[in-house]
């Protein structure tokens, strides 16, 4: 019974397990395009071509920034817009948030199209073989265009977790997934150059926020009639409530976003692939915990929109202490098998040092409690 605190604590669980399920598949999926993305790409592209790709899709986590905040900001504004009980309110929020979204998008991908045109990139990703330059410039300009597109697709997920309706975006993620799995296959065996990978994997992701808008619109929560009006009505407190999250996106850019765009213009390109793949290694331990939090953000905005501490303080506290329980036993197991799984999973192209190990090991176990906490 929803119209009761405890009635709706049950849904809120109900909903958040329904997401934890679809999250498990959606990050599985993203998993496995992560893995045999390297596994298939890293024999014929080389240790440096690889570094160059994997610094240039390092860029998406260093330029989160570039949605001002925005993203983010939907998950709470429509949960407090739904919290209303106003059909008609939270189409023209929703309308009107989006429409706003979508012209932040274009703006950045216009803007980042410009800055791949014209930035020193010679100086930023450092190469040994000259004759790379080339591909590097296209494919910065490729994910120029492709990360205007990821903004708008982020933020349309970031919504859905504000409706309490996170599964349907983790379902459209996983099937997105699962088609950029198929295209790198393809590239792959066709030892596609580096724009073409870009496409096949940041390119097709991106597009599993856009392909729910007509599920929106299905259900009259999205009109394109008097968009321009509402996206007047929202923008201003989509700024007042994005700049809390642009400043904590910064954090993240400066913390550690940056890490393999420092590592490519001081070590090499070629440097970046060690790094990548130890990042990737322990990410099984993070994407675990997310996988188990994730999921709770839109029912913590729910109830924080209806003033319900009580269940805040409770699924904080099982989720904190089964969080930390977990990312121990997966970083414990990496650290002991890694060299077994390094070998199953690449051949034993690449070996990493012991210290780059323990630096990620104890790295993924702080972003993972933590990550516990930001939710």
């Amino acid at each position: 019974d929803a119209s009761t605190e405890a009635g709706r604590s049950q849904e809120r669980y109900r909903l958040a397990l329904w997401s934890f399920i679809a999250n498990i598949l959606s990050k599985l999926m993203a998993l496995a395009v992560m893995l045999l993305s390297i596994r298939w790409t890293l024999p014929y592209l080389g240790a440096e071509r690889f570094g160059v790709w994997m610094t240039v899709s390092s860029f998406a986590t260093m330029l989160i920034v570039l949605d001002l905040g925005i993203g983010n900001a939907l998950t709470n504004h429509a949960a407090h817009a739904a919290a209303e009980d106003e059909p008609e309110a939270l189409k023209k929020t929703i309308s009107g948030s989006l429409g706003f979204l979508f012209i932040v998008s274009v703006v950045m991908g216009l803007l980042l199209s410009l800055l791949a045109a014209t930035l020193p990139l010679n100086t930023l990703i450092k190469v040994k073989d000259n004759t790379l330059q080339p591909e590097i410039r296209q494919a910065v300009l490729v994910f120029a265009v492709l990360f205007g597109i990821n903004i708008f697709g982020s933020g349309v997920q970031k919504l859905f977790s504000g409706l309490q309706r996170t599964f349907e975006g983790l379902l459209a993620s996983a099937a997105c997934s699962f088609l950029a799995l198929i295209c790198i296959a393809w590239a792959a065996h066709l030892e596609a150059d580096i724009p073409t990978l870009l496409l096949a994997t940041l390119g097709v992701q991106s597009l599993s926020g856009i392909v729910l808008i007509p599920l929106l619109m299905k259900r009259n929560q999205f009109s394109f009639a008097g968009i321009s009006k509402e996206i007047q009505q929202q923008y201003k407190t989509l700024f007042k409530s994005g700049s809390f999250y642009f400043v904590l996106q910064l954090g993240v850019l400066f913390g550690w976003g940056a890490d393999s765009m420092i590592i490519s213009s001081t070590l090499g390109a070629a440097s970046v692939a060690a790094y990548s793949i130890a990042q990737r290694l322990f990410q099984m331990c993070t994407l675990a915990t997310f996988m188990l939090n994730g999921p709770l953000w839109g029912a913590y905005a729910d109830a924080n929109a209806r003033n319900d501490k009580a269940f805040i303080r409770i699924t904080f506290k099982r989720s904190m202490a089964v969080t930390i329980g977990l990312s121990l036993l997966i970083i414990l197991f990496l650290l002991v098998f890694n060299k077994w799984i390094i070998g199953i999973w690449l051949n034993n192209h690449v070996e990493l040092p012991l210290t780059l190990l323990l630096a990620f090991a104890a790295w993924a176990f702080m972003e993972s409690v933590v990550g516990s906490f930001s939710i």
